[in-house]
């Protein structure tokens, strides 16, 4: 999941970076992965405190001003004017277009030539960059031994580019000014045609939103204001929880167990955990169930919250509870020759596998409802 901040011309972030708008179109790696699903994938879900519209289904409860204006905020954010800067960046992202280019760089009064991707591959290791006013700084640090006192056939000189762009202004929507780039940029030995359909695209993502087709009803907004403490917002989210689904089910994403259904969490354990699994994969069962043990017996949430499987894995620690689940579901996929099933008494949890049942303490105190069935099979 992706959020977007309304703050200045916006931020987003997931739950590994912050990417702001000069960030997004920089052409590094790091934008590269973050630009990734709302290039290619389609937009399922917009969540906002009055509300949600989604792609599969037919009511939204989002106030339609509200999705209008992320709607429109967003698209600004993921829109760039092509000027020098953005098409640097795009070179720098689109490596194989570095070729195409050379570097002209003073040097004791005389012109001196170097292949862009060289200089490229500087910015690595330097605070200094191609495509703004840090260039010449990024220059000094290359060895004068890499440049030609002539310049490189066949390239085109990425300085003179940068002038183009003082005097001329290119708009993503007039085709005229992108047939004058497409022109100035006309020596590359590449498609041209292909290069500045690529660059559009860099320049402008547009996002596959749901459907503003829908029917349209009215909901109780979530009112949090930024003074209130951790425990008096989710005391305020189960008070409404009643009334207000999004509050509802965030307690199902948040895993407190106390106050959400087993089923999802369950069915998310047993069906999206594929790293214990991988990693238990050459063990036997006896050794699986020794390291499960040797762990450290406290989980990574406090309180009533529940870790997944692969969480007990990779941190190598978890409740008994927790890694009773972590051990059903590497039996029920690695192992699946006998049924596999859990019961509890809130403090002893015990997996039973065929004739074999393995037991594990918990301190979680969470007593599994009987309505609810852990058997799988397959």
């Amino acid at each position: 999941s992706q959020n977007f901040i309304d703050v200045g011309d916006g931020i987003i972030t997931n739950n590994r970076r912050i990417v702001t708008k000069n960030m997004w179109f920089n052409g590094t790696e790091l934008s590269e992965k973050a630009r990734r699903a709302l290039q290619h994938e389609r937009v399922t879900i917009v969540a906002h405190n009055t509300g949600y519209i989604h792609t599969l289904f037919a009511d939204a409860t989002i106030e339609r001003s509200a999705y209008a204006s992320f709607r429109d905020k967003l698209q600004n954010f993921l829109t760039a004017s092509i000027n020098f800067e953005i098409l640097a960046n795009f070179i720098r992202q689109n490596s194989k277009y570095q070729k195409c280019f050379q570097i002209m760089h003073g040097c004791c009064g005389k012109p001196r030539y170097i292949e862009a991707e060289k200089v490229y591959s500087y910015e690595h290791n330097s605070a200094f960059k191609v495509s703004d006013s840090t260039r010449s700084n990024l220059l000094h640090e290359i060895d004068e031994d890499e440049f030609y006192p002539e310049p490189i056939k066949d390239r085109l000189v990425l300085d003179e580019v940068e002038k183009f762009f003082r005097t001329t202004t290119v708009s993503i929507d007039a085709a005229a000014t992108i047939d004058v780039l497409k022109q100035r940029l006309d020596r590359c030995s590449f498609d041209v045609e292909n290069v500045m359909k690529e660059l559009v695209e860099f320049c402008r993502i547009k996002p596959n939103l749901p459907s503003e087709i829908k029917n349209w009803l009215p909901s109780n907004p979530i009112l949090i204001d930024t003074t209130s403490s951790r425990e008096a917002i989710i005391d305020y989210l189960d008070s409404i929880r009643k009334t207000n689904i999004l509050a509802d089910l965030a307690f199902t994403a948040y895993r407190d167990m106390s106050r959400s259904p087993w089923k999802p969490f369950i069915k998310a354990a047993m069906e999206r955990n594929p790293v214990c699994i991988q990693g238990t994969k050459d063990l036997s069962i006896p050794r699986i169930v020794a390291l499960l043990s040797g762990m450290n017996n406290q989980s990574i949430y406090d309180g009533k919250r529940m870790a997944q499987p692969d969480e007990v894995w990779n941190y190598g620690r978890g409740d008994g509870l927790e890694k009773a689940l972590c051990l059903m579901n590497i039996l029920r996929t690695g192992r699946p020759d006998e049924p596999v099933s859990l019961k509890g008494d809130g403090k002893k949890m015990v997996v039973c596998h065929g004739k074999k049942e393995y037991a594990f303490t918990s301190e979680k105190d969470l007593e599994l409802p009987v309505e609810e069935d852990f058997e799988f099979k397959t």
